[in-house]
C-alpha cells in the first residue's frame, strides 16, 4: 500500500484531468492522475487528425497536437501518471481520501478531483449488416484525413466526435 500522502488525486487523464495536474503542480501541489484507458488524452485520442476549434486562445488545432502540448504541460512539475488504471473505490477518512485502484494500489491524498467527462469508450456500432470490403470505410473515431480526403463521407451522429 503507497503511503505517501499526496494534495490530490485526479480520476480521468483527458483534457480536463491533464490540465488540472498541470495547475495543481503550478500551485506547488502534489498531484496523483488515474487513466482507466491505455493513453492520456480522453476523446482527442479518438480524433487525433480531426482539427479542433474550440479551445481558447488557440486556432483550429490537430487533436493529436492538443494531446501532446497538453500531456507535456502536465507531466512538468512531477506529477505521477498511471495509465490502465481504474479507480475502484474511494474511502474517506477525514481529513484523508484513500483511492483503491483495480490494480490494489491505494493512493493516499487530501483531495479527490473527478475529472471523468462523458467519454465515447465504447462508441455505439451500426446495427446494419456491413457487406465485403465496405467494413474497411466505416469508421467510429475520425481516421487519419489522408483516409478519407477527395472521398465522399457520410458523418452520422452527433455531438463533438461528430
Amino acid at each position: 500500500m503507497n503511503q505517501f500522502i499526496k494534495d490530490v488525486v485526479i480520476i480521468g487523464g483527458g483534457p480536463a484531468g491533464l490540465y488540472a495536474s498541470f495547475y495543481g503542480g503550478l500551485r506547488d501541489l502534489s498531484v496523483t492522475l488515474l487513466e482507466a484507458q491505455n493513453e492520456l488524452g480522453g476523446k482527442l485520442n479518438f480524433y487525433p487528425q480531426k482539427y479542433v476549434w474550440d479551445v481558447g486562445a488557440l486556432q483550429a488545432t490537430r487533436g493529436i497536437e492538443i494531446r501532446e502540448n497538453l500531456t507535456n504541460q502536465a507531466k512538468m512539475f512531477g506529477a505521477d501518471f498511471y495509465t490502465n488504471t481504474r479507480a475502484v473505490d474511494i474511502i474517506n477518512k477525514d481529513p484523508l481520501f484513500y483511492v483503491k485502484d483495480e490494480h490494489d494500489m491505494v493512493h493516499v491524498c487530501r483531495t479527490v478531483l473527478f475529472a471523468v467527462g462523458g467519454g465515447i469508450i465504447l462508441p455505439k456500432k451500426l446495427e446494419a449488416e456491413i457487406h465485403g470490403d465496405s467494413g474497411d470505410n466505416v469508421h467510429y473515431a475520425f481516421p487519419d484525413h489522408k483516409l478519407i480526403q477527395d472521398k465522399e463521407v457520410i458523418v452520422s451522429g452527433g455531438g463533438d466526435a461528430a
